[in-house]
């Protein structure tokens, strides 16, 4: 049984995919769960994250690095004018979004492909279908007729 409280103030509204994710343990869910509860122009920092539960740096660290790779956090790692590393910020995602990202990395050092990649055969067209269309109806074939056979 579960006994809820009457929500009046001091409550947030979230998406439950997340909490589904068999990817994510449950530190991972918990954690993001209070990253989503916070203002959406909260800065975080691992520092800050660590003092706010039982969790050292460490601990907070790997919880923060199985966010970044299930896609649910980014890591944007800022740089000053004289090239030295600057504050880390975090870009947070209520649902994973690595996939949707593109990618921003350097290019792939694999091998190239050297053959030449098959190209469209017109005979495989199904061009017999669209005469026939056109027979019928003595007119252009409408894209949802087309579809349709």
């Amino acid at each position: 049984m579960i006994y809820r409280v009457a929500k009046k103030e001091n409550f947030v509204v979230l998406d439950k995919g997340f909490l589904n994710d068999d990817q994510l343990s449950w530190k991972a869910k918990g954690l993001l769960t209070y990253m989503l509860s916070l203002p959406d122009d909260w800065f975080f920092s691992l520092a800050d994250l660590a003092t706010r539960s039982k969790c050292g740096r460490e601990a907070t660290a790997r919880i923060v690095d199985e966010l970044i790779q299930t896609g649910y956090l980014q890591k944007i790692q800022e740089r000053t004018k004289d090239g030295k590393f600057g504050k880390v910020e975090f870009l947070v995602y209520e649902a994973p979004a690595l996939a949707a990202m593109p990618s921003t990395g350097n290019p792939s050092t694999a091998a190239p492909q050297t053959e030449k990649p098959t190209l469209l055969n017109n005979e495989l067209l199904n061009n017999k279908l669209l005469k026939n269309i056109d027979d019928d109806k003595q007119s252009a074939p409408s894209v949802y007729h087309f579809y349709e056979q």
